[in-house]
């Protein structure tokens, strides 16, 4: 069988956000994700028609453009987790909600960081931390706080069985670009 790798990166723009991941496997669930990424086309496509990125790989897209979340894809995850509201709607929350952060920060010297986190088989959030740090301790901790305050609810991702799963999402803050 093929060998499948994807790899992806979304550029969002509260502050310059980014998500990428990277994806490979060998059975028929790699291949069914990956129906819409071939060789020639990786660099420039959405991993799925739930992750639009406008901006994709561009490290000098307009400055506030909105994307969604790219999570880490499990060989065998079919239902991606999923925000209420989509993705936008977190993303317009994330952003509103970490201006005072934000404020008074210079933000060309905001270092790029991930804010990872689980949204477990009970839609809830759990195991948010940092890797790496955006130079300012004020926004790391927002950022955290806001995931784990976030209004809306999470729905489960679920495995080809179609049982409910673990997936772990992951948000890269800071300069935008791949």
């Amino acid at each position: 069988m093929k060998k499948n790798s994807i790899i992806f990166c979304l550029a969002l723009a509260a502050f310059g956000v980014q998500a990428f991941g990277f994806m490979e496997g060998n059975d028929s669930e790699t291949d069914r994700v990956a129906t819409s990424v071939t060789e020639a086309n990786a660099i420039n496509k959405p991993v799925s028609g739930k992750i639009n990125a406008s901006s994709f790989c561009n490290a000098t897209g307009p400055a506030w453009e909105t994307s969604q979340l790219g999570p880490y894809l499990p060989v065998d995850l079919i239902k991606e987790a999923t925000y209420e509201g989509g993705m936008e709607a977190l993303m317009k929350y994330l952003e509103e909600n970490s201006k005072e952060a934000r404020a008074g920060q210079e933000m060309d010297k905001l270092q790029p960081f991930k804010l990872v986190f689980t949204v477990t088989k009970k839609g809830t959030v759990e195991n948010v931390k940092l890797d790496g740090t955006s130079g300012y301790f004020a926004i790391d901790y927002r950022m955290i706080d806001l995931i784990l305050e976030a209004p809306g609810k999470w729905q489960p991702a679920e495995n080809s069985k179609g049982e409910k799963v673990d997936q772990e999402q992951v948000v890269a803050l800071g300069p935008t670009g791949c």
